[in-house]
């Protein structure tokens, strides 16, 4: 009854012929995407301008850049933008970082200026959560020419792509390229290629991605993360965002209330997992990071290495998503991460940090991103 109502209710006075202008995605959003303003000559912030753009867990943009020394950028964690439910220890989060680095890096490389990083310069955060006091780097500018990565021309390119992808199979030669491309001290990546190993990726993964779904304060914590409508991702330009004219009409209605975004047995939530399930299915090649130890250096070595995956795979026209649930170290989810870890034959203490599926799809548009004064501090 509700659902015709809202078609009656879009139909009435000529609706349906001005809906396609409700709710678009803030043109100020996708700012940062252009890279950085003509009027920014600071090196340091100019690089960082690039480093925005750095995929992070559920987009939540978790850093704090400060560049009140001279020459430096002492880059820390954000305490308001953890993910406690989700990732209690904050690897995720540290696997960010690591992006956020290397793309730091290459940004500052494409200027010509070798960067020197630190990571933890006050020491190495123990297995609880984050401290927002801890910087996660330090970052030099040293005065050396550094050498062009060729991947950086993907950056603004590069996408999440959530959709299914077409029955079209990665060649061997393309993913040769991109694990040449990918190539990270400490950390291997690795392809399932055959349909035995693929379809054993693809019934863990869609497993896991129901049981998050189904474990309430992690479905809380997502319904907290997600933007509905412009308005929402204009004033706060992370997390996950849903907007369009169904989803304007919907909250005008009453049929959209961010409680139900995070009741696991609503219909509505119900065909939500079943989608991205139904994406899951439609994987044609998995790729998998694994570090020797679960280390925080081979948390942030492992960003780097993700990072450098996405954009590999951007420049062979691969469309790429991260579909790590069963690497998330919460006790429901505790029976897929040992089952993941058997299925790629990763013993303890190696560890596998990041889970993908790649394959061709049409791109979507990009994230939201923060402007770069509202994560530096001056």
């Amino acid at each position: 009854m509700q659902r015709r109502r809202f078609m009656l209710a879009l139909a009435a006075g000529g609706t349906l012929m001005t809906i396609s202008a409700c709710d678009r995605m803030p043109v100020s959003a996708l700012e940062p995407w252009q890279g950085p303003s003509k009027q920014v000559s600071d090196s340091r912030l100019r690089a960082l301008s690039w480093a925005l753009l750095a995929p992070s867990p559920h987009n939540m943009q978790p850093w704090i850049a400060d560049v009140r020394i001279p020459g430096e950028v002492s880059l820390l964690p954000d305490a308001q933008r953890m993910l406690p439910a989700t990732d209690p220890f904050g690897r995720q989060i540290l696997i960010g970082f690591g992006a956020f680095l290397e793309l730091l890096r290459m940004a500052a490389a494409q200027a010509g200026d070798a960067v020197a990083i630190e990571p933890f310069p006050d020491g190495v955060p123990g297995d609880g959560p984050l401290d927002s006091r801890r910087r996660v780097a330090r970052i030099r500018w040293i005065g050396e020419p550094a050498r062009q990565d060729p991947l950086f021309g993907q950056v603004q390119q590069r996408r999440t792509n959530r959709g299914r992808y077409t029955t079209t199979v990665p060649t061997a030669d393309a993913l040769a390229r991109v694990s040449a491309a990918v190539q990270t001290a400490g950390i291997r990546t690795s392809f399932a290629i055959s349909q035995e190993q693929i379809g054993l990726l693809t019934s863990i993964a869609t497993e896991a991605c129901r049981a998050e779904f189904a474990t309430p304060a992690v479905a809380r914590e997502n319904a907290n993360l997600i933007r509905i409508g412009a308005e929402e991702i204009e004033r706060e330009p992370s997390g996950l965002v849903i907007h369009g004219p169904m989803i304007w009409w919907a909250r005008r209605l009453g049929l959209l209330e961010r409680d139900m975004l995070a009741d696991t047995d609503a219909p509505s939530m119900r065909r939500v997992v079943e989608q991205a399930v139904a994406s899951m299915t439609a994987t044609r090649v998995w790729a998998w990071q694994t570090s020797a130890d679960n280390s925080r250096l081979s948390q942030l070595a492992a960003g780097r290495a993700y990072l450098r995956l996405c954009l590999a795979a951007t420049a062979e026209g691969l469309s790429e998503q991260p579909c790590s649930q069963a690497l998330q170290e919460y006790a429901e989810m505790a029976p897929y991460f040992r089952r993941i870890h058997e299925i790629t034959a990763t013993p303890a203490p190696q560890r596998l940090q990041m889970l993908a599926r790649l394959g061709y799809g049409v791109a979507p548009g990009p994230a939201p991103r923060r402007a770069l004064d509202r994560v530096v501090r001056i």
